[in-house]
């Protein structure tokens, strides 16, 4: 990682350099060809590290608004086409977790993965009963590849955890994280517990699983159809049904942190499967619960109820900050405040449909973080929920979806299971 970011700070340095004996006319021509060359060298990196490193690519290749085009694109390959295993290895893994061949559990088997990311790659399949079926099969020694990974990022971190920039509170959290991931048992459970419940959201499309199929390292399900969003998007959808599926993933996120009060927490594209009427929605290793009083906490900050009840502020600020943080800091009001702020810009109460194409959301919601940040407020308990609420957000840019977000967001609020409230803490 040191030499990756080395050799990326030197080819900006070489690129200003040259600037000052190249012609104007050509210097946008330089800068791309440097962008391109960057781009490249990390995603080949991260690539290669797999585990938290890959990671990492993934959720930068999300950050549209951070990030020129051409690094988005070359980040996003990184999402579903990481290089394979041998296939003499991935025979390995499956025999030894199944005890035979990939060909003698299944009636065809194609050797070659049709995608591959941080933790494991995905083979086309059909059972011997019929079904159409994707089987995720793991990378060896992943567990030891993470543990390892994150004790260098703990000693590499630890002038920050001392300052309290990044506390390693942050650090464990999404290290259990991505440990809960390597047991595919884990996701089978998830996998079952989203299916049971999303019965109720006829236009989302949950995989089967098939148990007998399934191990520790072995996933087993049934093969949806549909294309990644940026497959989708060259077809050429009309604004109607990017407008229709736009609705749909905010009205899905909603059903999540309200209704099952679970949340898909590895929220890059290729983890949904598009059509013009559903979404379909793979890779359950990384989900969070949420406790009753954190979706509390979210549903009286979107109703603005702090500002109205001081103890209702007391506890949103014990909750999110933790027992040790003084009602009376300046600090913790300013963050809601501008959070506030951003979130009317997003969700307005007038029924202007917001336009989540316009990149300036993107800059507020990135100025946001960035003061969340400095502040210190970084919960362990709301890592996963912003992670995937960034994930929400982005796809919506993606789509370029126009649609009346607080109306959708007031009405699930409503109906998904939060008409009870929390009593909040006493003043």
């Amino acid at each position: 990682m040191t030499k990756l970011t080395a050799g990326v700070l030197g080819s900006n340095v070489g690129y200003l350099v040259g600037n000052l004996f190249t012609p104007a006319r050509r210097r946008g021509a330089r800068r791309a060809a440097m962008q391109t060359r960057n781009a490249q060298r990390i995603r080949q990196e991260l690539q290669e590290l797999r585990g938290p490193a890959m990671k990492l690519g993934q959720v930068l290749s999300m950050q549209s608004h951070l990030l020129d085009e051409k690094a988005i694109d070359e980040l996003a390959n990184l999402q579903m086409r990481a290089p394979p295993m041998h296939p003499t290895l991935m025979r390995v893994q499956f025999r030894n977790e199944l005890g035979c061949d990939p060909e003698e559990a299944f009636e065809e088997f194609e050797p070659e993965p049709f995608a591959a990311a941080s933790l494991g790659q995905v083979h086309r399949a059909r059972t011997r009963d019929g079904h159409r079926v994707a089987v995720k099969i793991q990378y060896p020694a992943v567990r030891e590849i993470i543990e390892a990974d994150f004790q260098t990022l703990s000693q590499v971190m630890l002038p920050a955890s001392i300052m309290r920039v990044i506390p390693q509170s942050v650090i464990d959290e999404l290290r259990r994280g991505i440990l809960v991931e390597c047991d595919y048992r884990n996701e089978k459970r998830n996998i079952e517990r989203f299916g049971n419940a999303m019965k109720r959201l006829a236009f989302v499309e949950i995989p089967k699983v098939f148990p007998e199929l399934c191990t520790e390292r072995v996933l087993t399900i049934s093969f949806l159809e549909g294309k990644h969003v940026d497959d989708f998007l060259r077809t050429k959808p009309s604004q109607e049904v990017r407008n229709r599926l736009g609705r749909q993933f905010l009205e899905l996120f909603c059903f999540q942190a309200y209704e099952m009060r679970w949340i898909h927490a590895d929220p890059h594209p290729g983890n949904y499967l598009l059509s013009t009427d559903h979404i379909g929605m793979v890779d359950f290793g990384c989900v969070k619960e949420l406790n009753d009083e954190v979706v509390q906490c979210i549903r009286d900050f979107s109703l603005e109820l702090w500002q109205k009840n001081e103890g209702v502020y007391r506890s949103m600020l014990k909750t999110i900050c933790g027992p040790g943080v003084s009602p009376k800091d300046p600090g913790p009001r300013r963050t809601l405040d501008e959070m506030i702020r951003v979130y009317r810009h997003l969700y307005r109460e007038n029924g202007e449909p917001t336009d989540f194409g316009d990149v300036k959301i993107f800059r507020e919601m990135s100025r946001l973080y960035k003061l969340f940040l400095s502040s210190k407020f970084l919960p362990p308990e709301f890592l996963f929920y912003s992670r995937a609420e960034m994930g929400l957000y982005m796809m919506l840019h993606r789509l370029g979806a126009r649609i009346p977000a607080y109306e959708i967001a007031t009405k699930a609020m409503a109906s998904f299971g939060t008409a009870k409230h929390i009593p909040a803490q006493p003043n």
